[in-house]
C-alpha cells in the first residue's frame, strides 16, 4: 500500500495533475464473523476493519472501503479527514440483502458520515434506473 501511495504521488507530480485518491478495502460486506474465521481471521469484522484502516492510513492511503456499520470505528481510529467509501447500501426499508451480511440504508450511511456511497444492485436491478438513483439521492439529502 505504501508503494502504491508513493507511485500515485510520483505520477501526479510527473503529469502535473491532481493526485488520484487511493482507497484500501477492509472487510467485504458479504463477510461476517464466521466467514472471517473460514479464512483464518480470528478478529471480529469491526476489529479487523479497524486494524486494516489504521494500516491503510499509516501506508499513506486516502481512505478505505468498509461497511457502514464500521464508519464510526474508522472515524475514531483514523480521524475526520480519512475518507470512507461504503458499499452494500440499500434504499431505506429494503429487505433485500442478497449475499450482503453487513449492510445499511444509504440514509443511515449518510447520517454516520460516509464520504462516498457505493450502490450496485439497487440501481442495476431496478426497472427504472434513473428513478432508483434519484430516490437514493433524495434519501441522502433528507438525512443531511
Amino acid at each position: 500500500m505504501k508503494r502504491a501511495a508513493e507511485a500515485v504521488q510520483d505520477e501526479s507530480r510527473r503529469l502535473r495533475k491532481p493526485r488520484t485518491l487511493l482507497f484500501g478495502v477492509t472487510v467485504l460486506t458479504s463477510m461476517d464473523h464466521s466467514a472471517l474465521n473460514e479464512v483464518n481471521v480470528k478478529l471480529s469484522p469491526a476489529k479487523q476493519v479497524e486494524q486494516l484502516a489504521l494500516l491503510a492510513k499509516k501506508s499513506g492511503l486516502d481512505g478505505v472501503v468498509c461497511s457502514g456499520r464500521e464508519i464510526e470505528i474508522v472515524r475514531r481510529a483514523c480521524g475526520k479527514k480519512f475518507l470512507i467509501a461504503v458499499p452494500g447500501l440499500r434504499p431505506a426499508g429494503s429487505e433485500k440483502r442478497d449475499d450482503q451480511k453487513r449492510t445499511l440504508s444509504i440514509s443511515q450511511a449518510a447520517l454516520l458520515g460516509a464520504d462516498y456511497f457505493i450502490v450496485g444492485r439497487p440501481v442495476l436491478e431496478a426497472r427504472d434506473k434513473v428513478s432508483a438513483v434519484k430516490n437514493l439521492l433524495m434519501e441522502v439529502k433528507r438525512s443531511e
